[in-house]
């Protein structure tokens, strides 16, 4: 929940299963010193010792010579002094970071590269005393000036959740993927409209996923090798013996490979404009590409508590709550037939009107409505996307249709 918001601050609470509440701070801070010190004021006001808080995010300080590498030399001024003063005051701790030593650099090559240590994530006692087990990494710094900050406040439990299929966009690109929809996909089935659409595009998107890892696993080894690589040489890169300008080249040129489009972050327009105008990094407010710098909290387990009932963290139980929640929200009250006021003919909806709300929804709609959804957007869980509708509408037109007609006539929606 957010309490307040600045230009270059975000303070609420995060609710964390099993926990107390904690304050969380997230900052930017100006360029100007003058304009920074708002920021120790909000944190005298804002941040309960008594509460466990998280602050973190671009201070726009060096505090040691270590943390700097390239252009001017280190210089301990007064505004580096108020941080330090207003952290102490404050009770807040740095936990020790892995990763590169540095969280922004300017991208340029050479002698004229600059590497500073501007983000930081700071716990205050009472929260570090909560999550004994709370660490930060530093992670690859690919697509912006800025590297994200993963703070992991335990350790995480991933067998907990089911392997979650989705359908992704690079199977596009081979010709097989083609033949692997149209296989099974085609393949006969009984039940429901909706029960024969679920069979389908499981069983579709199954044998999707394990033809990509048998064939293509390959390109999932060259990746992670390239973001090792990526990774060892921005932590050698921050050290102080650096690397030649033989390690350089190469690494800038893989480095800009995998950094991704910005034009296919925004769907129409420009997106130098919206990204502010220039895509050299400076350290300045304007034409940073990313504000706040990524912050990824890790949290280990998850409740729900739904009405009056006890929490429960169970993944089925979640489920199950879930699927009575919705399934509630869908029950139908049945209308008032009788006692409504008479109206005048004028005032009636026209019969042909009234028969195209009554008609049932056509295919062309159908078509027209899943035409619009705009390539990037997130899967749901099913993992359907809708570059799959457009890639393979032909095919599953059909389906698709009879099982959203079917929810128009019947109201209703299988449990699975």
């Amino acid at each position: 929940m957010v309490h307040e918001d600045d230009s270059q601050w975000i303070v609420g609470s995060a609710r964390i299963p099993g926990l107390p509440n904690w304050m969380v701070a997230f900052v930017y801070a100006d360029t100007d010193q003058h304009v920074r010190r708002r920021i120790w004021e909000m944190l005298a006001r804002g941040v309960a010792l008594n509460s466990p808080t998280i602050v973190g995010g671009n201070f726009n300080y060096t505090l040691r010579p270590e943390d700097k590498k390239g252009g001017r030399p280190f210089s301990y001024s007064l505004g580096a002094r108020e941080m330090e003063d207003a952290v102490l005051a404050n009770d807040l701790r740095e936990l020790p970071f892995v990763g590169a030593n540095d969280t922004w650099c300017n991208n340029q090559p050479g002698a004229a590269q600059v590497l500073v240590r501007l983000d930081r994530m700071f716990l205050n006692l009472v929260g570090l005393a909560l999550v004994l087990l709370a660490s930060i990494r530093h992670l690859t710094r690919l697509g912006s000036d800025h590297c994200p900050i993963l703070l992991q406040l335990g350790s995480p439990n991933s067998d907990r959740w089911s392997r979650w299929f989705r359908f992704e966009d690079v199977w596009l690109s081979y010709p097989m993927c083609s033949k692997i929809v149209q296989q099974n996909w085609n393949r006969a089935d009984l039940g429901s409209a909706a029960e024969v659409l679920r069979r389908k595009w499981s069983r579709t998107l199954r044998e999707l996923f394990f033809w990509s890892k048998n064939k293509l696993k390959e390109l999932g080894a060259l990746k992670s090798q390239l973001e090792a690589e990526v990774a060892n040489l921005q932590v050698r890169e921050g050290s102080a013996m650096g690397i030649s300008e033989d390690e350089n080249a190469p690494s800038s040129r893989r480095l800009r490979s995998w950094q991704p489009s910005w034009g296919g972050w925004n769907l129409g327009g420009s997106s130098e404009r919206k990204l502010g105008g220039s895509r050299r990094a400076t350290p300045t407010r304007r034409t940073s590409a990313l504000w706040p710098p990524i912050v990824v909290v890790h949290i280990r387990n998850v409740q729900l508590t739904y009405g009056e009932e006890e929490p429960v963290e169970d993944p089925a139980q979640i489920e199950r709550a879930f699927m009575d929640i919705f399934a509630n929200k869908w029950t139908g009250a049945a209308p008032a037939l009788s006692g409504w006021p008479a109206l005048p003919q004028s005032q009636l909806v026209p019969p042909a009107a009234a028969s195209l709300l009554a008609a049932d929804i056509s295919d062309e709609e159908i078509w027209a409505a899943i035409r619009d959804l705009k390539p990037n957007r997130s899967p749901g869980r099913d993992g359907m996307t809708a570059s799959f509708l457009h890639s393979f509408w032909l095919t599953i037109k059909k389906d698709v249709c009879s099982a959203l007609q079917e929810f128009f006539r019947t109201g209703l929606i299988p449990p699975e």
